[in-house]
Order: C-alpha cells, then structure tokens, then sequence
C-alpha cells in the first residue's frame, strides 16, 4: 500500500508496470489491515489474470488493543490503527516531548494488558493452514501464476512483546506456503538485505518510495526467474 507516500511517488504495484512496460495491465485493489481471511474476500471477487500477486501485510499476526484500552489510543477515527506508532518523526522539536511520553503511555498499557490477554492479535494461528489453503485455492482458479509476497516489519521501533507475537505468526505463513510451493505458486519473501531503515517508514511496517522502488525490481526479479 502507498500509505503515507510523498504525492506523485507510486507504490511497487505502479512502479513494476511502468519498469515491464506494455503490454501490461494493472488491476490491483487493497485493503487495510488485510488479514489472510478477509483477503480471501477480495481474491474471489478478482476477475481472472495472467500473474497474480497477493502481498499480505504485518497484520497477519500483529496484536491488537482491547477496546477498554483503547480511550488511550484513539486519536483518529479508527481504533484499530490508531494505537500504532505515527509513519514519521516530527521535525519540531517541541512536539518531541509530548510525542515521547504518548509513545511511553502507549507502551505501558501494552505491557499492562498483555498478560490479561487484551493485547492480541485478532487471528488465532492454528487457523492459518486453512485460511492459507483456502486463499491460494480459490487465487489458483483466478490466475495461471500466483505470487505470494509476504511482507515483514522492521522491528527496530516496536516492542519485545510486540516481536515476540509477531514472528509465530510470520514463520508459521512462511512455512506453510513453502509446503504448497508448486510450478504454479510461488513464494516471496523480502530477504535480509531488503530489511534496512532506508526501505520503510519510521513505523518500521510501511514501504518508503525507495522500498517500493526496491519491492518492484524484487517482483520483476522473482517473475523473470519463474518464467
């Protein structure tokens, strides 16, 4: 997604089409917070295509606020995404403070609703094999070629409880579409050297313009050496 990307700068999905060129054509659609169920959804409604790319984001495995915690979060309309760190620093030194010492709030209620269980994701990881194999049947009647391009966050902002949910989830998804790997289906990961500062936002989970440049040239890559 080109969450909080500067105007004009195009997410990877543009960024490929215009490196391919003609005569390719770009049908994407894209949801917040796109869980591998509620993907399913949009999967099925896809009309049918060459190449498809599913790219799931963090929020697979990434916890979620109770709702009686979340008077502390809510600043925006949506209280699920609320309570995430903010995409980029203030360049105001004044705002540093209360910024810092909202970010202290925000962790300390975390770690104080995480052994209670209200700090969770809202995916149950034992349901994931079937989810997984639900999402790649139905993409195998859209398209000839599915990719599975799984993101990753860069955990240098978030918490130890925060990393330690988290990365189940991902090895568990990771491991699975491995063993459903077929001439047809493919996996992608982003590899180490993609996880660099440079290459996503201060929140650590959204691409910047140069991580979108670098997710297209990887996409293109992984599709040359598929043909």
């Amino acid at each position: 997604m080109g969450h909080a990307l500067p105007e004009g700068v195009s997410a990877w999905p543009e960024v490929l089409v215009a490196k391919v060129g003609q005569p390719i054509e770009l049908i994407k659609t894209q949801a917040p917070l796109l869980t591998i169920a509620r993907g399913t959804t949009l999967i099925a409604d896809f009309p049918q295509c060459d190449i498809l790319i599913l790219h799931f984001a963090t929020s697979i495995g990434w916890p979620e606020i109770h709702r009686r915690f979340q008077k502390y979060f809510v600043h925006a309309p949506n209280p699920q995404t609320t309570f995430h760190l903010p995409p980029y620093l203030s360049e105001r030194k004044r705002k540093r403070g209360p910024k810092l010492l909202k970010r202290l709030l925000r962790a300390f209620v975390k770690y104080l609703a995480f052994p209670f269980g209200l700090y969770k994701p809202r995916n149950n990881i034992n349901d994931l094999d079937d989810q997984i194999h639900t999402a790649l049947s139905i993409a195998q009647q859209k398209a000839l070629v599915v990719v599975w391009l799984q993101h990753n966050a860069l955990m240098v902002n978030r918490l130890y409880i925060e990393r330690k949910t988290y990365r189940p989830f991902y090895d568990k998804v990771i491991s699975t579409i491995k063993e459903l790997q077929q001439p047809q289906v493919s996996l992608l990961e982003l590899p180490d050297e993609f996880m660099i500062e440079e290459n996503f936002l201060w929140d650590g989970v959204h691409l910047s313009p140069l991580g979108h440049q670098r997710c297209a040239e990887l996409v293109a890559a992984h599709l040359a050496l598929s043909e």
